[in-house]
């Protein structure tokens, strides 16, 4: 079985490159993943941010159809898959998912934030809200095409 130093030169270079090639599709991988993880998180964080005033505003008024509008339609952002509302101190929990997938975890992004109200010099705990997204929303997001 004597091959020649032409066939051996080329299965080691095809290696190589295969190898080489490999590592650079796993790293673009990364941080394509890194970078739209950022995104995600930062939406959401904007989505967090701008309801909780008006959260604020429709705990603190007893405004129910207000307060389901508003957490919604942050629903429908295709960043966030799960809101969840723990009203204080009663610890009335109100969630809202946009997918009914039981398997689902919820765990990729979280944002959380408490929400006070403020009455002559007294802060009262009305809620915490949280924001929450999935794995593979991030992943669906991926502009990578993997040849």
């Amino acid at each position: 079985m004597n091959q020649s130093i032409s066939l051996i030169l080329f299965k080691r270079i095809f290696a190589y490159f295969f190898l080489g090639t490999a590592i650079l599709t796993l790293f673009q991988l990364y941080v394509a993943y890194e970078d739209e993880r950022g995104k995600t998180e930062n939406i959401i964080q904007v989505i967090g941010e701008n309801i909780t005033e008006p959260v604020k505003s429709a705990l603190w008024g007893f405004e129910k159809e207000q307060l389901t509008t508003i957490l919604k339609s942050a629903v429908r952002n295709k960043a966030v898959s799960r809101l969840e509302l723990l009203e204080l101190p009663q610890s009335n929990l109100i969630v809202y998912n946009s997918s009914d997938d039981p398997y689902v975890t919820f765990n990729e992004i979280v944002f959380t934030t408490n929400i006070f109200m403020e009455f002559r010099d007294n802060r009262f705990p009305l809620c915490t809200l949280t924001l929450r997204t999935e794995f593979e929303e991030v992943v669906s997001n991926l502009d990578v095409m993997v040849v």
